[in-house]
């Protein structure tokens, strides 16, 4: 998923998701890496100040668009059930990551809970996700070049409506 929001983070313009809730556009200017959001300038300042994610690391869509930014794909993976811990485990029964209180509540009696540094071991090199990087390429491609079609498509109809004027 971090791979494809910052896919699309590089690709266009990104809404502040907190103002999306509210019903209001405003351009994002920034990504938190813990919560996967994109915040306008105003929603950036009071994340910031929060104490629950002021330790959070932001990071300019600007960076991330000219890639030089710092991003590490999948820096750190916040539990769905509890946002606030971090995922350390991982429940090969249920195919489901979770952080240690998730384990001993939810997934005490599973058998074959693990490590997620355990769970990812060997996942970049097998052959699906070559396969999937591949298609992923290949999609990508596809993506750009219906864009440029649109982008052209658009100019002529442009001209054609300037040259009826």
């Amino acid at each position: 998923m971090s791979m494809l929001d910052k896919r699309a983070i590089q690709r266009s313009e990104k809404l502040c998701n907190s103002c999306q809730v509210n019903n209001k556009t405003k351009e994002a200017i920034s990504w938190c890496t813990i919560c996967d959001e994109t915040f306008c300038e105003q929603c950036d300042e009071c994340h910031k100040s929060f104490k629950f994610s002021a330790k959070h690391k932001l990071i300019l869509i600007k960076e991330i668009q000219s890639g030089n930014s710092d991003l590490k794909i999948s820096e750190v993976l916040s539990c769905e059930e509890h946002h606030e811990k971090i995922v350390e485990v991982y429940c090969l029964d249920h195919s489901k990551p979770c952080c240690t209180l998730c384990a001993t509540r939810s997934h005490r009696k599973c058998e074959n809970v693990t490590s997620i540094e355990n769970a990812a071991t060997g996942i970049k090199g097998s052959k699906h996700t070559t396969n999937l990087g591949k298609t992923l390429d290949v999609r990508n491609k596809e993506i750009d070049e219906i864009l440029e079609n649109r982008k052209d498509c658009l100019s002529k109809i442009e001209t054609t409506s300037e040259n009826i004027i």
